[in-house]
């Protein structure tokens, strides 16, 4: 019966929302509204391209980021960020992306946007940290 309570709960909620996805790591969590939006960024960003069979053009080139502090690779991984989100997160207008070696294996990164569907222009930043290994 606890199944049924939180399905009906889910669905309640789900009705007050266009968008959403089940929140990665929390179980019966759902991400909704701008949450949505970032955890759509992050997986472009965090999915290594072509590891996904039936989507081999989903995610980013990750060996872009092996060179970061090499003159001009910043730009060049920020260039293909911002292509790759352009693409699959269609509910946003991508203004720009950073990206900056922060220390060992981290990589910080920035996505300036707007909401797609939005006419006021309001601005939007999003930024996280993520380890990669093996850099």
């Amino acid at each position: 019966m606890p199944c049924v309570i939180i399905l009906n709960h889910m669905l309640n909620r789900i009705t007050n929302f266009e968008h959403w996805q089940a929140k990665l790591g929390q179980n019966g969590e759902l991400a909704e509204g701008f949450d949505d939006i970032h955890q759509g960024i992050q997986l472009v960003i965090l999915t290594p391209l072509g590891s996904i069979p039936g989507l081999p053009e989903f995610g980013i080139n990750h060996d872009l980021f092996r060179d970061l502090e090499q003159l001009g690779a910043a730009r060049e991984a920020s260039v293909h960020l911002h292509e790759r989100l352009s693409f699959w997160c269609e509910r946003i207008e991508v203004e720009s992306v950073d990206v900056d070696h922060i220390e060992a294996n981290i990589v910080r990164f920035a996505v300036v946007y707007t909401l797609a569907d939005d006419v006021s222009g309001q601005v939007f930043t999003f930024e996280f940290d993520e380890e990669f290994g093996g850099f």
